[in-house]
């Protein structure tokens, strides 16, 4: 009995061991690349069953992470197979991480412009965006889902105002003085604006991105930048079909700017003014003494708590489509509201978005299409990068709140609330120059309000003798912006340099583009062996924006908000009215043998308005050629490879994004 005891105690002591060693943490490094060998930079490395404990890799493809000694390591990243590799006590793991294998479905259909292909027939180079994936992502705008998800195209935002649209580039800035944002298509519309504020995420059926000269010169002057061309869900025959979504989230400050606390801002204070002289207010004031030290443990004010705050935001979606053979008909109509709160306080996004898309046979030859969207978005609050109309640096909200004093002198008797919301800080320097306004306050104040209309309605005729005879028309746009600034704003207050005093404005613009298509597709199929098609096409645009507002200072009251500008002083707004005019011609020849050889050529003429007199026409021509080598009889049944093309494109393309459609015109006198 006493060694049996003695064993199972033994055991108990070498188990508990175990189980003790196994659930410490150790550090594990090592070295992520490519099967080239190449580093592999932002890897997401994370802990199994933990994805609390991960990091990424660092520029050279190097990471480090502590998990259990019995843990299991992932490796992930986009466009690249996940790994999964046991630790086991091993306190080194490279990793080679291959390429995912995307097969290139023959039967899915890609835009290219005035038409569509299937992957199989493509001889440019054009990628097309994974909507499922789109969907997961909870974002405001279309546009901002695109980051990462295309080879070649990067997606930035220019401010982080709520509803802005983003910068999207294709390979790379393509020009000096010009715009290097890409052309949208719209269901057939061509816009240089994204409207992305007008979409709605789930209304979007396909998106394609045309990348090469051969693939955009269909769009002639407009296609330097590369083509996105966006096309909406359509109704599809069957029994009425109800969908409803719906999302909440919330949203907070990930990483607050590292700003200097109490005792380093006075430490700061105290190094100036012994460099420049004068009189340090935190140190002496009256007959009061203070040192540095006094200063070590006074509460900081980090005035980024108090413009931040956790934003909820809430997306509702719900739809109606269905069709019937009989009648010759398909619909789909939707309906959507998104609201969201900013992280700075007093921000806010809506958008109410309705959309009715309608297809209705006359007879056995015509067609006719009708598409309607229709948006309304209200943003308020300050934009967080946009200045004031004032010469001084702190009009600037995070400029103000990054350089906000974070401490108050030890002889001021004031409140926290009362220094809270001081309005200036004129009170600790006899400088008038001196003037720094509370950031919190003004944020809090300040009334901004922009109201931006869209409505698109297009009306298609597809006449089948020779398909198709396609009419679209025409879209408009209306922003209006309303500002107003109280007594407790930067710009308003009275000690404020600008010198505006309590002032209001209201601007309008709108624009309306219109767009006239005449489209004729011929297709022709030889014994199974030649397949033609060939496109022809008219086609007119134009476009009218005009610009014009109320502007009011020093006005005598406040309450009565925008109502009182009458009170104050009326300042000229100078207007102004832009219109430009587009005419092409187009031709698309489109031909393969046994879906082997491929030959695609395109010509396109553009008459613009933006360009001088003798100089309005251009030309684009392009070629390209495909070989689909997997169709070989010597490939055809081949186990290890499913798809093999070979690909020689040439085109060209133009660029006439202008500022305005009257930069030809000469600048000085």
């Amino acid at each position: 009995m006493y060694k049996l005891t003695v064993l199972l105690t033994t055991l108990a002591f070498f188990t508990a061991s175990l189980w003790e060693a196994s659930a410490q943490n150790m550090e594990v490094k090592g070295r992520v690349t490519d099967t080239s060998g190449e580093p592999l930079i932002a890897v997401t490395v994370y802990e199994s069953g933990n994805t609390a404990n991960g990091t990424v890799t660092d520029m050279d493809g190097n990471y480090t992470i502590s998990v259990p000694q019995s843990a299991t390591l992932i490796f992930s990243c986009l466009g690249f197979e996940e790994i999964q590799e046991a630790v086991a006590n091993r306190g080194m793991i490279n990793v080679s991480m291959k390429e995912e294998q995307l097969s290139l479905d023959a039967a899915e259909v890609v835009s290219v412009g005035y038409g569509s292909v299937t992957r199989r027939d493509l001889t440019g180079s054009i990628s097309k965006v994974d909507m499922g994936e789109v969907m997961k992502t909870p974002v405001t705008n279309f546009d901002q889902a695109l980051t990462g998800r295309v080879a070649g195209v990067v997606v930035t935002t220019s401010d982080g105002s709520l509803g802005a649209e983003a910068n999207i580039v294709i390979r790379g800035n393509n020009s000096l003085t010009q715009s290097s944002a890409p052309l949208y298509v719209i269901d057939g519309f061509p816009s240089e604006s994204s409207m992305a504020l007008s979409l709605n995420s789930a209304d979007i059926e396909s998106i394609d991105i045309l990348k090469d000269a051969s693939a955009t010169a269909i769009y002639g002057a407009r296609g330097a930048n590369g083509v996105i061309v966006i096309n909406t869900k359509q109704g599809v025959e069957g029994k009425p079909k109800v969908s409803f979504s719906a999302s909440w989230s919330a949203n907070k400050i990930y990483n607050k700017v590292d700003l200097m606390d109490a005792y380093e801002f006075v430490q700061y204070q105290t190094d100036k003014y012994n460099a420049t002289g004068g009189t340090n207010i935190y140190l002496q004031h009256d007959d009061q003494t203070y040192s540095i030290e006094d200063y070590r443990d006074v509460s900081t004010y980090d005035w980024q708590d108090k413009i931040y705050r956790t934003a909820l935001v809430q997306n509702y979606n719900v739809s109606l489509s269905g069709g019937s053979k009989e009648a010759g008909n398909r619909y789909a109509i939707s309906f959507s509201a998104l609201d969201q709160d900013g992280i700075i306080v007093n921000s806010n996004f809506q958008r109410y978005q309705g959309k009715v898309n309608f297809s209705q046979n006359i007879g056995k030859k015509i067609k006719a299409d009708l598409n309607v969207n229709y948006s309304r978005t209200i943003t308020g609050g300050t934009n967080p990068t946009a200045a004031t109309n004032s010469n001084s640096a702190s009009g600037w909200l995070m400029y103000s709140v990054w350089g906000y004093r974070p401490v108050k002198p030890l002889w001021d008797t004031a409140t926290d609330d009362e220094f809270l919301n001081q309005p200036f800080d004129t009170q600790y320097s006899d400088d008038v120059s001196d003037y720094r306004f509370n950031p919190a306050l003004s944020v809090r104040n300040e009334y901004r309000k922009t109201i931006q209309d869209y409505l698109n309605a297009q009306l298609g005729l597809t006449y089948t003798i020779i398909p198709d005879l396609v009419l679209k028309v025409t879209g408009t746009y209306t922003y209006r912006r309303e500002e107003f600034n109280g007594l407790m704003t930067y710009t308003g207050n009275e000690r404020s340099p600008s010198g505006n005093g309590i002032n209001g404005a209201i601007y309008w613009t709108n624009w309306i583009t219109w767009l006239n298509e005449n489209t004729l597709t011929w297709t022709k199929h030889i014994r199974r062996l030649h397949h033609l098609t060939l496109l022809g096409g008219l086609t007119f645009q134009g476009q009218t924006n005009d610009y014009k507002g109320t502007r009011s200072t020093n006005m005598t009251t406040e309450e009565l908000g925008l109502n009182g500008m009458h009170t104050g002083h009326y300042q000229t707004v100078v207007p102004w009215e832009y219109n430009w005019r587009m005419m092409s011609g187009l031709f698309r020849l489109q031909y393969n043998y046994k879906y082997k050889y491929y030959l695609t050529a395109s010509f396109r003429a553009d008459g613009s308005s933006k360009f001088p007199t003798d100089n309005q026409w251009g030309f684009f021509p392009s070629a390209s050629l495909a070989w689909n080598f997997n169709r070989e009889e010597l490939l055809k049944n081949s186990s290890w490879l499913k798809n093999g093309k070979l690909r020689l494109s040439w085109g060209m393309t133009g660029n006439n994004r202008t500022t305005t459609p009257y930069d030809f015109y000469a600048q000085l006198a």
